[in-house]
């Protein structure tokens, strides 16, 4: 890795970190909108799912990388969809998603169908 690299992969994450605080935020801010828990649930799955190569430099490069899990995701993809049922269809294939993710395909499949009812 050199230094081009690893101050490259530094500002990375802390540009990941600050995506989240801002999400999360704008979550607490305004409870009726969906949109900022549904962003928020897209960054915790693609945390949660990153190579596990790119965690464990992340964890050597910064003290506190960013950390996520799917189940964080679900989560955040339901609290969505709590605030504006059926706003989004992306928002159910989503959740359906990490549904998959878990294991739960008969939830997945219940989310899918709802995806393509919206």
């Amino acid at each position: 890795l050199t230094a081009e690299q690893e101050a490259s992969l530094r500002g990375e994450i802390q540009a990941a970190l600050e995506i989240k605080a801002q999400l999360s935020r704008a979550a607490q801010r305004d409870e009726s909108d969906p949109w900022a828990r549904f962003y928020l649930g897209l960054w915790c799955l693609e945390v949660a799912n990153a190579p596990s190569a790119t965690r464990k430099l992340a964890g050597a490069l910064y003290p506190l990388p960013p950390t996520a899990t799917v189940e964080e995701a679900a989560s955040e993809f339901e609290a969505a969809e709590r605030r504006a049922p059926g706003f989004s269809a992306r928002n159910r294939l989503a959740l359906a998603r990490a549904r998959i993710l878990l294991g739960e395909e008969a939830r997945a499949r219940e989310w899918l169908s709802a995806a393509l009812s919206a």
